[in-house]
């Protein structure tokens, strides 16, 4: 009878720990501390807003998809899959990208002296935002970063999208019951119209 309640108790255990929010501010509270606005030249003058757990930008012309780039630590572990939510919308034209890449360290201000190959890490999903909030459910499994001089983020990419765009309730999560194989740039779960 104990040893049924000390597994039950093990089982409880693990599945909060798996259901647990990895991302250290999902809701921009701390922006400066937890999130870096990467800007091309072009985009100098581009200044985010932050308001009520939503991120803005009013973009006014597209470029690559990396030149504008919203960027928060996610160190995970390679092999596990794991499962990333995000409220989305933008009034105007253009594709955002939601990845798992690796990246010099903004937030210590190291700079990618040596010319490394920034690559992805398990997840590369192209999305395209309407004038209505849309939620993105998306699955994949983290790969082994081949730069150790980088680090592992969850990077949106935004280069290619021109207009109003918002971005909210960011959620990254392990996920056991991920619908494996996921392959390369992970699995586009849905995208349907946020609650």
């Amino acid at each position: 009878m104990i040893f049924r309640a000390l597994l039950f108790i093990a089982f409880l255990t693990s599945t909060a720990f798996a259901q647990r929010e990895i991302l250290e501010d999902s809701e921009f509270k701390k922006k400066d501390k937890y999130w870096y606005l990467r800007k091309g030249q072009e985009y100098n003058k581009l200044k985010p807003e932050y308001k009520r757990g939503v991120f803005s930008l009013k973009i006014s012309h597209t470029s690559e998809a990396h030149y504008l780039a919203f960027l928060t630590p996610a160190e995970l572990k390679k092999g596990r899959h794991y499962k990333l939510t995000f409220d989305f919308k933008g009034d105007g034209e253009g594709t955002i990208k939601a990845n798992y890449r690796n990246h010099n360290n903004v937030f210590k201000r190291k700079k990618n002296t040596n010319n490394n190959k920034y690559s992805s890490l398990g997840l590369m999903q192209k999305l395209s935002p309407t004038a209505e909030w849309q939620t993105a459910s998306m699955y994949f499994t983290a790969l082994d970063n081949p730069v150790s001089d980088f680090d592992e983020f969850i990077i949106f990419m935004f280069g290619e999208f021109q207009g109003e765009l918002s971005l909210r309730n960011v959620s990254l999560k392990e996920a056991k019951d991920a619908p494996v194989p996921l392959g390369k740039n992970g699995k586009l779960e849905s995208v349907k119209k946020a609650e």
